[in-house]
This record gives structure tokens, sequence and C-alpha cells, in this order.
């Protein structure tokens, strides 16, 4: 059967890093949500793609396309096949470029109303580009920060960071829209990146009614708290930040697990109070706490290994 010559208007190209092309304009039918990507008739990739259609009925799509090496080619075919094997041949490629700003103003310009979902996309296509270590490039970063800025809406404030020992990070403020439970959020820093994080809210009577207090672990490295220029993170409408708190507190190494255990009484979701309580439990402060027990401890020693470069290793049990 002839695969189907996919009529499509691309506007924008822009490809992020070696193996990354990001692909946005219209297209005559609904791009699959995944498949595999043909070059010149062999199978070299994946693609994720999304497609929408616009209050006038015109169908639009944004496509990111991961092939190895794929900055030094240049097909002449290629082809999207999605699950079933249906093929769609697109136009030939052209006008490719490497400023992810080019595709902000394509999408501001042509499409403002998928803003959002293109921030969306770009999060989720950040996350599955993390496995070529290889070919990192500040581009994700530029064009997730593109995006924030532009659908982006203030909410709040964030006041207090405390980092663990693990590099990860807590936050606690306040805003009217954070969402309880387990979310990724955008640090914006030297450079925009998505990380993984429960967030739960709390009673503050010094806030306006539709506002609450809100603290937030993350598990992922993350920028060192002096370094934090904006939090974006997806509302029920949509995108919204914390500004930084000028007088901010960055409280003292070794405290963060503390302070994320004395404020879990005040968590009002009863799910992410157990899981932020999982995630403190499992954060070192670097406090030795034995001698503070007012009751005698015993330990049984079964062993003790040098491990070069890193100190001693000690395992047994504790009664």
């Amino acid at each position: 059967m002839k695969e189907p010559i996919t009529k499509a208007d691309i506007t924008a190209a822009i490809l992020l890093d070696d193996d990354t092309l990001v692909l946005f304009g219209a297209i005559d039918r609904a791009l699959p949500a995944q498949g595999a990507v043909h070059l010149d008739g062999s199978v070299e990739g994946r693609y994720a793609g999304r497609s929408w259609a616009d209050a006038e009925g015109e169908r639009w799509f944004l496509g990111g396309i991961r092939v190895p090496g794929l900055a030094q080619m240049r097909p002449s075919r290629v082809e999207l096949a999605d699950e079933k094997g249906e093929r769609l041949v697109l136009p030939r490629l052209s006008n490719v470029r490497t400023n992810p700003s080019h595709l902000v103003s394509a999408l501001k310009g042509f499409q403002p109303g998928a803003l959002a979902l293109a921030l969306d996309f770009a999060i989720q296509l950040a996350a599955s580009s993390k496995d070529g270590a290889d070919n990192e490039s500040d581009r994700i970063g530029r064009l997730l920060s593109g995006l924030a800025q532009e659908v982006s809406q203030p909410d709040g404030f964030a006041e207090v960071f405390g980092r663990f020992r693990d590099g990860s990070l807590m936050l606690q403020g306040w805003a009217r829209s954070f969402r309880n439970g387990a979310q990724k959020i955008l640090i914006e820093a030297e450079e925009t990146a998505a990380y993984r994080a429960t967030a739960g809210a709390f009673a503050r009577p010094d806030l306006p009614p539709e506002a609450s207090g809100v603290m937030a672990v993350l598990t992922d490295q993350t920028p060192l708290p002096t370094a934090i220029r904006r939090i974006h993170y997806r509302a029920a409408e949509g995108w919204r930040h914390l500004e930084i708190f000028e007088h901010r507190t960055i409280l003292p190494d070794g405290v963060a697990s503390a302070h994320v255990r004395d404020m879990l009484g005040n968590i009002q979701d009863a799910e992410t109070r157990q899981r932020m309580a999982r995630i403190a439990a499992s954060r070192y402060d670097g406090a030795e706490t034995v001698s503070r027990l007012d009751i005698p401890v015993r330990t049984g020693l079964d062993m003790a290994l040098r491990v070069p470069g890193a100190g001693l290793f000690v395992a047994g049990w504790l009664l």
C-alpha cells in the first residue's frame, strides 16, 4: 500500500541537540502520539507528537524526532510510523535552525493558545532526552525558559529554602494554585530545567482566603538556592510561578530534613504528608543522634569495610 504523503506546512524546525529535532506547523491529519522515525527508508529512531485543531478548524502539530547523530544527517525522506505501522511522509525539511526562540516566536505568532501545551510537550521531551548525556545542549533549557516566560503567571512567593545533603531541595512559601502531591516543577536559574517534586498546602492566617502556605520537597539535584530566580508549576488553570522573596531565608546546612519533619503536621493532605515523611526520613541531615537518646542502645557489628576514596562502610543491627 502506498504511504500517504502528508500535506504539512512546517513553520519551524529546531535542532535542540545532536539527536533531537522539534517541528511545528500545520498538518492535514492528526499526528500519532508516538511511533518510529524512518529516514530514507530505514528505521532510525523514535518520535513523539501532539496535534490539535484551532478555532477555525485548521489542524496544527508539534513533533519531536530523536535519532542518534541526527545533526550530521541530511535525509531526503522523513517518515513517521505509528504503532499500527501506518506511515506519514513529511515534506522535505529546509531552514532547520538551532535557536529555540524561533520556535517560541512561531507559536506566539500562529498559535498563541498552544504555548502552554508546547511547554508541557517540551518538558516531556527534555525528560526523554536525558539519556544522551554526551549530547547535552543548553537549547532545551532555553526553550523551556522562553515558553515559561510567555505562559506563566504570578501566583505567590518562595520565602524559605533548605538544601539536603544529596543536593536536592525543599522550599516553602505561599501560593494560590500550587497543586498537592507529586508533580514536576520548573526551576529558572542560570539554566531552566524540570525537577520531580512533592508539594503540600498548609493554613496560614496571614494570607487571603484564596491562598495558602505551600511546602515542596524535590528529589533531584537542583541549583543552589542563591541561584534560583523563579519557580514555575502547572496549576489547574495553566502555568503559574512563585517569585523569590527578596529577604528569603536559606536554612543552614543539615537543617532541611528537621524543618520538613517539623512542618509535616501542618500539611493538610494526608497522602502528601505521608509521601513527604518518607522523603524526609530518607535524607541524612548530617547529625549524629544516638548519643542524644535517653535509653541504652545495643549494636551488633556484622561487617566493616574501608572504601577507597569514600571512608568506612559499617553494617550491622541496632536494638
